[in-house]
Order: C-alpha cells, then structure tokens, then sequence
C-alpha cells in the first residue's frame, strides 16, 4: 500500500508503534465489464446504498470510496437497530452489512430485516474480515445475497453493488 510501519522502544517505559499511509487523491474508476455485458457504472446513477458498521475507520474509508462512484450515495449507521430503523426510512437499493456488529450482530440484523415486510426486498451483502468459508457459507444461508471480506476489493464491490442492484443473485436457500 506504499506505506509504513515502525516502532520505537526505551526499555521500563514501553513502546509506541506507528503506522503511516500515503493519501490517495486519485480518482477510482469502476472496472471494464467482464465480457460483453453492461458498463457496470450504470447502473449507479441515483442509487442508495445502507452501510452499518460500528468501526469508525473502516466507515471513513467506504465514505471515501463512494466519493469516487458518485451519484451514488451512501448513509450509514453505526449499529444494526439504527441501521434497520434507517432502511424503513429510507429504503436503500442495497445494505452492505457487517456481521461482527455490539448487540445485534448481522446475522441476527438480517434475520430481522427478512421477517419485516417494508425492507426485506432490500439485498443485503455480508461484509467481514472473518474470511472462513465456514462464516461464508452461514452467511448466504442466513439471507445476505453475497459475502465480501474486509479489507475490501473495490472491484469486487462495484461487481456485486451492481449485481445485487440489478437483481442477479441466485437465491441461496
């Protein structure tokens, strides 16, 4: 990532440990489109996407990506009973979200969602670090659409916001 990590150290007093990354200013473009189908920024435009994720940095830097694939929006929330609360409100095209949440986790969010009949429409796409196959599995068994991992592979995220906007998963149960 072009950055660096280091640390200092004075014996009986401890340790400080640092790590630095350079800003990107560069534009993200949104990859070819596999094969001949469709451009797969089209379908963005004027579209809403639900994050909820409690860790403020991994939130900064999902803000910081759809920066970059504007006119969609993003909104977030920092927990699932906030975040269901903001799907009613709101009705989002798609909800990417985390599964290791405080209180409500995501599997227990998801639950949720597809047992109210206002949001569960809305696709849902389980983000983790948790890179199990096990975990992935129990995933699209429990409602979520698709299983990204943390950290996030932009193109990966362009493939499947486009695909869970345009309705292209197969259902897993």
């Amino acid at each position: 990532m072009g950055g660096r990590i280091g640390f200092s150290s004075v014996a009986d007093k401890g340790s400080c440990f640092w790590l630095d990354f350079p800003l990107c200013d560069d534009k993200v473009e949104p990859p070819p489109a596999a094969d001949s189908g469709p451009n797969l920024h089209y379908c963005f435009e004027d579209r809403l996407v639900l994050y909820i994720e409690d860790n403020v940095f991994n939130m900064r830097l999902m803000e910081a990506l759809f920066e970059q694939l504007a006119p969609m929006r993003l909104i977030t929330a920092t927990n699932a009973e906030d975040g269901l609360i903001l799907a009613r409100s709101s009705q989002p095209d798609v909800i990417l979200l985390d599964i290791n949440l405080p209180g409500i986790n995501g599997f227990e969010a998801v639950a949720r969602l597809k047992h109210d009949a206002l949001i569960r429409h809305i696709p849902v796409v389980g983000l983790s670090a948790d890179a199990t196959s096990a975990t992935a599995e129990r995933a699209l068994n429990s409602g979520f659409v698709d299983y990204l991992t943390k950290p996030v592979n932009l193109s990966e995220l362009i493939r499947t916001l486009s695909r869970a906007m345009e309705g292209k998963f197969v259902t897993h149960k």
